[in-house]
């Protein structure tokens, strides 16, 4: 089990977000909040100091999840694990150029998301 980790879900679509959220539930996860926009994003992490955040690269607003880490990651190491169903080339430079921690590509299966943040958190 996951002792509790807290993983912030940065979504814009609530279907997915909800999807997402109980995942990570159902395997020990908790998810303290859901932010639909990046500056929520950024708020949502100030306020809750998450162990892990796992963002999509395009979101509704006017900071997408690339310019939402960047602001994140200012002030914080904190492993980012993007998310996104765009798997171009411009869109994968833009999140290298983030120094992220990881990437998923959606959708998303429950046993690779679970590997994907047991890695980034180094749990055993």
């Amino acid at each position: 089990m996951n002792n509790g980790h807290k993983v912030l879900v940065v979504e814009d679509e609530s279907i997915i977000a909800l999807s997402i959220q109980e995942k990570l539930m159902s395997q020990g996860y908790e998810v303290p909040a859901i932010a639909s926009t990046g500056e929520m994003a950024v708020e949502l992490y100030k306020k809750y100091q998450p162990h892990v955040i796992l963002m999509d690269v395009v979101l509704a607003g006017l900071m997408d999840g690339i310019e939402a880490s960047r602001e994140i990651r200012k002030n914080s190491n904190v492993p980012i694990v993007f998310c996104t169903a765009y798997s171009d080339e411009q869109t994968m430079e833009r999140v290298m150029a983030v120094s992220l921690s990881d990437f998923i590509l959606k959708p998303i299966s429950e046993s690779e998301l679970d590997t994907k943040l047991q890695h980034v958190l180094n749990i055993k």
